[in-house]
């Protein structure tokens, strides 16, 4: 999966504003969004996002998953590396 976006400061309306995740793709699909930061979700974060245009979902895993997405490789599979850490599945995740 080719990284897409890395952790930054970036510029909104004139101000500064930090965007904590880093966005891997390889296709317009979906993509793998890690966030190191406890700030928003209380620990680590990875979501596998669903990029639909009716209705994006994200499916949040606690901790660091990207290894286990990358090396899945397809939607199906990461999907089913989800389902798998019933365990892991943050509160703030879309349910199924």
């Amino acid at each position: 999966m080719k990284i897409t976006q890395v952790p930054k400061i970036a510029h909104i309306s004139g101000f500064p504003v930090y965007i904590p995740n880093e966005v891997r793709e390889n296709c317009s699909d979906f993509c793998i969004s890690y966030n190191s930061s406890s700030r928003d979700y209380g620990c680590p974060t990875t979501a596998l996002v669903l990029n639909d245009p009716q209705m994006t979902k994200f499916y949040i895993l606690r901790g660091d998953h990207r290894k286990g997405y990358e090396a899945a490789g397809n939607w199906d599979a990461c999907m089913t590396y989800y389902i798998d850490h019933p365990d892991l599945q943050h509160k703030y995740s879309d349910k199924l």
